[in-house]
């Protein structure tokens, strides 16, 4: 809860973003937005402004002055995905809002608040890079390793596999056309409909699993074997 960081440690795709936005983020306390950044996606030029934001005509094509994702994350998480591939300038900036809660947009001389939940991810041993002279090693401390959670791959969470094919069915079938789709459906056959949309089961077998009157995904029972193979 509050303020104090975490660090997420594990293989890509094994669901580092997924457990910040649903399990920290939601179980923080806090108000504010889920705001959630790719570093490995953000040129480096870009990298200052998209952080901590930028002043009108600070370069080309900065018209306006534009807010960057801490304060659009204020009151809420910022999730840093790939920390390891913010620089060691930029890495000194993150230290300040985390020592000191404020920071400055590119090309301003004015601090500015901050109030945020970092959670930032890395699947590389930020240790190594501390060594290795590519990670500060204050900002390590400060984001305190020794509660850093690693995530195991996939590979080794076959149990998990149904559950998670059943998330992100729910979660395709809440928004844009799968979901319009899906209400037409439902007030055809007269199927049940909930707060955040039609209920969806994922079951492996049809014999007694298919609940009445509530919109069911029928999965084979060979297609979750396949799953855990």
């Amino acid at each position: 809860r509050g303020q104090l960081p975490l660090i997420l440690t594990g293989p890509t795709g094994s669901g580092k973003s997924l457990l910040a936005r649903e399990h920290i983020h939601r179980r923080s306390g806090r108000s504010g937005d889920f705001v959630a950044v790719d570093l490995s996606t953000l040129p480096e030029s870009l990298m200052a402004a998209h952080l901590f934001g930028v002043v009108k005509g600070e370069y080309t094509g900065a018209t306006a002055n534009r807010e960057g994702v801490i304060e659009r994350a204020k009151g809420g998480t910022l999730f840093l995905d790939e920390i390891g591939n913010l620089s060691l300038e930029l890495q000194k900036s993150l230290l300040l809002v985390l020592q000191d809660h404020t920071y400055r947009p590119v090309g301003s001389v004015e601090e500015h608040s901050s109030d945020v939940k970092l959670v930032v991810a890395t699947n590389e041993d930020l240790g190594l890079m501390v060594r290795e002279g590519r990670f500060r090693e204050d900002l390590l401390m400060r984001l305190n390793p020794a509660t850093a959670v690693r995530l195991p791959s996939l590979r080794d969470r076959k149990d998990d596999f149904e559950d998670l094919l059943g998330y992100f069915l729910r979660r395709v079938c809440a928004h844009g056309y799968n979901k319009d789709l899906l209400d037409q459906y439902a007030r055809r056959h007269g199927l049940s409909r909930e707060e955040s949309g039609i209920g969806v089961a994922v079951v492996t077998q049809k014999s007694g699993a298919v609940q009445d009157g509530r919109l069911t995904f029928l999965l084979h029972k060979s297609s979750a074997a396949l799953l855990r193979d």
